[in-house]
């Protein structure tokens, strides 16, 4: 790969991580109040856009193009989480992966071998880890990036190509109901019972209605793990159709 042949694939990548994971701050909306406002954060994103793609744009011309690539990656899943959660799924011992590794600042997101390690970078960590914020962060972007991970990964471990493998999911998704098909191939793989005893496991909550025992109830109020149940009551409505 050529020089400018990876700077534009780096801004793409990055961009696109960027709209999905904080649409907040970098929506098409977003970057219309900075230019609004003439903050200079618009032209560094504009400058940033220029040595990328080798052209030069007018503020205009760039609102046009950045509004058309938000059209393009906004609101879907994160691709850069996505293949990570793929390479770590299909790297095993004899890569030599140190599958030992004991994180102090987040004990959730150690593991202990490689099949646990697989889980961790994926759904998993995303259920487990509060972050400084003391809340798990696990939106949509997410969600969609680690079944697609953990479903194409399954697919490429039974045999055929990871380019070949990716295409067939993607054309099996793009026929409708695309968030039904990921979950429902997802559950096929991880039994929900699986999935949600691996993340009680690594998480503390109070007994909040008090049962005698900690279910998914108990975490239907808690701040700190409320993308977590989130997660986990999408999971359990599709095992229980």
């Amino acid at each position: 790969m050529i020089k400018e042949d990876y700077l534009y694939l780096r801004q793409m990548i990055r961009l696109q991580h960027f709209m999905t994971s904080n649409p907040n701050k970098y929506s098409y909306e977003a970057l219309r109040t900075l230019n609004d406002k003439k903050e200079n954060e618009f032209s560094v994103w504009k400058e940033t856009m220029e040595r990328a793609t080798e052209k030069t744009f007018t503020d205009d011309e760039y609102m046009e193009y950045y509004k058309e690539l938000y059209e393009q990656m906004g609101s879907k899943g994160d691709c850069s989480h996505m293949f990570y959660t793929i390479a770590a799924n299909l790297n095993d011992d004899k890569h030599k992966v140190d599958n030992n590794w004991i994180n102090l600042g987040a004990s959730a997101l150690s593991w202990k071998n490689a099949e646990e390690r697989k889980d961790v970078v994926g759904w998993l960590g995303d259920a487990v880890y509060t972050g400084d914020n003391n809340k798990t962060s696990f939106g949509n972007d997410d969600y969609i990036a680690d079944l697609d991970a953990d479903n194409i990964a399954h697919r490429t471990q039974s045999g055929g190509t990871l380019l070949n493998n990716m295409n067939e999911y993607y054309q099996g998704l793009s026929g409708g109901n695309a968030d039904t098909l990921r979950t429902e191939e997802f559950l096929k793989n991880n039994s929900y019972e699986d999935v949600e005893t691996a993340v009680f496991d690594r998480i503390s909550f109070n007994d909040a209605n008090e049962d005698g025992k900690k279910t998914l109830e108990d975490l239907k109020d808690n701040e700190t793990f409320k993308d977590t149940y989130d997660f986990l009551k999408k999971l359990k409505g599709y095992q229980e159709k």
